[in-house]
């Protein structure tokens, strides 16, 4: 068979790969962060390109959040495609696979100059089936990963070129290459490390490789970018680089060395808190990697490239939210994937086989919003987001049952004090639109009697109180609101209305 049939067949079949395991994501709804920027947007596909680079990523959403990313190319994407073919999920899908399908191609051409074709297609087959790449590929919002990915891998191939032919022009592929990646995420600012790396390995003259020093301009041109887009936001000040952070790193570090190896069960975040043994496992294992990439020549760029775009999400474990998610591995295993290459084809087989079973299993949580957060409900009980996304999903649907359940469910389990007080005034909401005004009534008298709820509870209690009748006692409560609240026009209106059904049932 001649090379260029059999590169050809193998291609094929690395997109068909991709296509099988998760082509079922083009049959996907929009989860979580997908409908404010999308789905309940009015803005998408109308948004001016120049607000596309002159704010930051949520600036044309519907939900104008508090954010410190910049990531124009993502919202050019979106908006490309919200024009091309409307708000349709399933053009979304369809290009996250493509995408993902491209940087499989893409992969498996950079491994070949590392290793034999057919172990260079295994590990790019490895790469297309891993579980933990799902939610960067099933999950709209996370194409930020993959653009990021082709990006770095289009720069990286243009360097290796450029070392080849000595051309200057390739000198400028890699630095539009590089603007591309970094205006797709920031974590790809750390590539120009990648690329002095690959110099180290390939024996490139230290002189030679400070060519590289003209793409500094890119981190340059990003930051005024950023710094006209978005406003100061003070982010930076939930940042905490004490000891407890630091072993929060360990362990996030050690968790995304296991997930790379066995990435189940899985879930959105993980909030990672410290935990001693893990930190001190981790210092041997980065201890192994340093000397595995000093010593085996070929392992070298594999080892750093995965390390280097580890690093940037893992500083999020000095963060007071402190998350870990497995997008995070997206770019990083590529560089895995570049190691995997260099082993036994029979092993990488294997595993490209679990893969291929275990990927639509993990997929099927990121169907819609309800297996979403379904799926953040089994993994973290207690924690509010998995509820007040059911919750929005049940609405959406207009599914009443599903709401109560949810909100009987939330107000017993969710302990943060704040968001359990939000849930209980919700749920007494609820109970009194059903015409329940009874039931929620005792709700309310709960939060009345938590001091931070007081006012809500209290207002609550009186439209119950009204509903059923009990005037007098509806005008308690909506008197001592008032006194909580003095200038508040809404109790004001309430009482005046009140105070004439009153008036009106005491002359009849």
């Amino acid at each position: 068979m001649t090379i260029p049939r059999q590169s050809a067949l193998i291609a094929l079949a690395l997109l068909a790969l991709v296509a099988v395991v998760h082509g079922q994501a083009v049959t996907f709804g929009f989860v979580m962060d997908d409908w404010p920027q999308i789905g309940d947007s009015r803005l998408r596909g109308h948004i001016p390109l120049a607000d596309i680079f002159l704010k930051g990523v949520w600036g044309s959403s519907v939900d104008r959040l508090m954010s410190d990313n910049y990531r124009p190319l993502f919202s050019l994407w979106l908006e490309a495609i919200a024009r091309l073919f409307g708000p349709s999920p399933a053009a979304y899908h369809a290009g996250a696979v493509l995408l993902h399908g491209a940087n499989v191609l893409l992969l498996w051409r950079l491994a070949g100059r590392f290793a034999s074709p057919i172990a260079a297609a295994l590990g790019a087959a490895l790469f297309a089936v891993h579980p933990a790449l799902v939610q960067s590929v099933a999950w709209v919002s996370g194409a930020t990963d993959l653009l990021m990915g082709l990006f770095v891998l289009l720069a990286v191939l243009a360097h290796l070129r450029w070392r080849d032919s000595g051309r200057k022009g390739w000198l400028a592929a890699i630095a539009v290459a590089y603007l591309a990646a970094v205006l797709s995420k920031e974590v790809a600012l750390v590539l120009p490390a990648l690329l002095f790396t690959l110099d180290r390995q390939r024996g490139v003259a230290f002189k030679a490789s400070l060519n590289l020093a003209v793409l500094a301009v890119v981190p340059v041109l990003w930051a005024v970018l950023r710094a006209n887009a978005l406003p100061a936001t003070g982010l930076e000040s939930n940042m905490a680089f004490d000891l407890r952070g630091w072993t929060r790193l360990a362990d996030a570090v050690a968790f995304s060395l296991q997930a790379s190896v066995f990435p189940w069960p899985q879930f959105y975040h993980l909030t990672v808190e410290p935990a001693p043994l893990t930190s001190w496992l981790v210092v041997p294992a980065l201890a192994v990697w340093a000397l595995v990439a000093w010593f085996a020549r070929r392992a070298m760029v594999p080892l750093v490239w995965f390390v280097l775009f580890l690093a940037p999400p893992m500083v999020l474990a000095f963060h007071s939210v402190h998350a870990w998610n497995f997008r995070f591995l997206y770019v990083p295993l590529m560089g895995a994937a570049l190691l995997i290459a260099l082993c036994r084809p029979a092993i990488i087989a294997l595993a490209v086989l679990a893969g291929a079973v275990v990927s639509p299993l993990v997929a099927a949580d990121w169907r819609d919003d309800g297996q979403f957060y379904a799926m953040v409900r089994r993994s973290d009980p207690a924690s509010e987001s998995g509820y007040a996304g059911m919750l929005m999903h049940y609405r959406r649907m207009g599914n009443v049952a599903g709401q109560e359940e949810v909100l009987a469910a939330a107000v017993k389990a969710v302990p943060n004090p704040r968001a359990h007080l939000a849930f209980m005034v919700d749920y007494g909401n609820f109970l009194t639109q059903r015409g329940r005004p009874r039931e929620s009534a005792a709700i309310f008298q709960q939060v009345a009697a938590i001091p931070e709820g007081r006012r809500a509870g209290l207002l609550g209690l009186g439209v119950s109180l009204w509903a059923v009748g009990d005037l007098p006692a509806a005008m308690t409560a909506f008197d001592e609101a008032a006194e909580l609240a003095p200038g508040d026009q809404r109790i004001a209106d309430i009482r005046e209305r009140l105070r004439r059904v009153m008036a009106s049932k005491a002359i009849q």
